[in-house]
């Protein structure tokens, strides 16, 4: 069973610093450069990498290129002093 993402983008939609994309589509006939190595082009079907891809500046390429990943995890807030990052009615004070 293959693994599920909640996002799919284009480089020019990509969020970052939200998301972290795990797989690349790239079409027939699209260009990839990966974290500056030039992958061969696909011809006749598209192609998917399981690449991590968490910056910009790690690919570039043609428009024929798609970003599958998920949401990044959010992180706790500090709760009041002395409790733990658990407010006071005994719940984790999540960021939101």
């Amino acid at each position: 069973m293959g693994t599920s993402y909640s996002i799919l983008h284009t480089p020019a939609e990509a969020i970052y610093s939200a998301y972290t994309y795990y797989q690349v589509y790239v079409q027939d006939g699209g260009t990839l450069v990966y974290k500056g190595s030039t992958l061969p082009t696909p011809t006749g079907s598209p192609i998917i990498l399981e690449l991590t891809v968490s910056s910009s500046s790690d690919i570039s390429g043609s428009s024929n290129i798609s970003l599958l990943g998920n949401k990044k995890p959010e992180a706790f807030r500090q709760g009041p002093p002395g409790q733990g990052g658990v407010t006071t009615g005994g719940f984790n004070n999540i960021k939101g």
